[in-house]
């Protein structure tokens, strides 16, 4: 599944901050303190990581499991919008 590829390749990345790998399976509240260390220059990361993430939900519908993660996925996108509500022509507000 290349969604799924997209998000790990995004997701290696992302956890090099160490903030970020501890919260990811901890707390949402957690999760949201940690995305704060992310700043303008990690959007396409984020966005991307975030969109592909969504995209393999979307293709997994009939599994209840992969909407567990939507919280995760809101939070990302949340800090997207808090950086540049425009980034890819504002596709976040959707």
């Amino acid at each position: 599944m290349f969604y799924l590829r997209a998000r790990d390749l995004g997701m290696t990345i992302l956890k090099q901050n160490q903030q970020f790998a501890a919260a990811l399976n901890g707390p949402v509240e957690e999760l949201q303190l940690a995305v704060q260390n992310f700043k303008k220059k990690d959007i396409p990361l984020l966005f991307w990581t975030g969109f592909s993430w969504a995209g393999w939900i979307n293709l997994s519908l009939n599994d209840p499991q992969a909407f567990a993660d939507l919280p995760k996925i809101q939070i990302i996108m949340q800090r997207v919008l808090d950086l540049d509500q425009t980034y890819f022509h504002g596709a976040t507000l959707l």
